[in-house]
């Protein structure tokens, strides 16, 4: 345990499930975003917030796009509270690589970190000074296998090797807890002391796991309980560059819509860990 936490104040850390193909189909490439999220915009908020930007990439094929989604969902409510409470430090959007090019990548080629020339899962910027850190496909995810008779194991592998990933590109080596809170500190220039444990977890996440930190293994664990629990409450919320659908099996729906997908019921199923995912708009 004591591993853990120095690893988190030295910044070194070290899948979801397929649902039915009628899934995929329905919610397939076309839709378009109502809300064009402009990339621009949104690194310009997370930098003002003193976050990260993590873009999850959306896919081209509906194939992978449906299991991506899956993924996504399973990491984003079910992940450990320490996946959730580091992925609380960074904005996120969703955006194909192709949106992704047209906004940064004329300004990262300037960089020693250009735009990968394939196809990651997501893309995390940072906003102090322009970089980007590609997360690549986690070989659980690539595998397209679909196991009728082990799809929560499935699920589960896919999320903790997506979760680890992500670990290790939020908080890598050259990038610690404490020059995370930093960041944040210096956009947000509001005194930690002065909030309450919950505001922090909301507000100032990255300080208040730094400080807990500092303290120990137990008010780490304590912080990371409620910065997760925080991160939940924004996952209410739909990411822009998607919605959320929900399916167990017999039905999807997309969530703030009345319109259903029903299909014939009876051998339908779906794992827990995959019931509620991301439905990635097209364009």
């Amino acid at each position: 345990m004591q591993a853990t936490r120095r690893h988190l104040l030295t910044g070194s850390f070290a899948a979801a499930g397929l649902a039915s193909g009628w899934v995929s189909r329905a919610f397939a490439a076309g839709r378009q975003d109502p809300a064009r999220t402009d990339l621009k915009v949104a690194l310009a908020i997370a930098k003002r917030r003193g976050k990260a930007l993590l873009i999850l990439v959306i896919p081209e094929g509906s194939s992978d796009r449906h299991r991506w989604g899956s993924v996504w969902g399973s990491v984003l409510n079910h992940g450990s509270k320490q996946v959730r409470s580091t992925l609380a430090l960074c904005d996120l959007v969703c955006a194909s690589m192709t949106s992704i090019r047209r906004a940064f990548g004329e300004d990262l080629e300037r960089t020693e970190s250009p735009l990968p020339t394939g196809v990651p899962i997501a893309l995390l910027l940072e906003t102090d000074i322009l970089s980007s850190r590609a997360i690549a496909v986690p070989a659980e995810v690539q595998d397209p296998a679909h196991d009728p008779y082990g799809q929560s194991a499935l699920a589960k592998s896919r999320m903790d090797a997506l979760g680890t990933a992500l670990l290790g590109a939020v908080l890598p080596e050259e990038i610690s807890l404490r020059t995370r809170a930093a960041q944040e500190k210096a956009a947000r220039l509001v005194d930690i002391g002065s909030l309450a444990d919950a505001d922090q977890a909301r507000l100032t996440p990255a300080a208040a796991l730094y400080t807990a930190a500092t303290l120990g293994e137990q008010e780490l664990l304590a912080a990371q309980a409620r910065v997760a629990q925080a991160f939940q409450k924004r996952m209410e919320d739909h990411i822009p560059g998607a919605e959320w659908g929900r399916s167990t099996g017999c039905g999807t729906h997309i969530e703030g819509r009345e319109h259903k997908v029903m299909v014939a019921c009876g051998m339908g199923h779906t794992p827990l860990l995959s019931q509620r995912f991301l439905s990635f708009y097209g364009g």
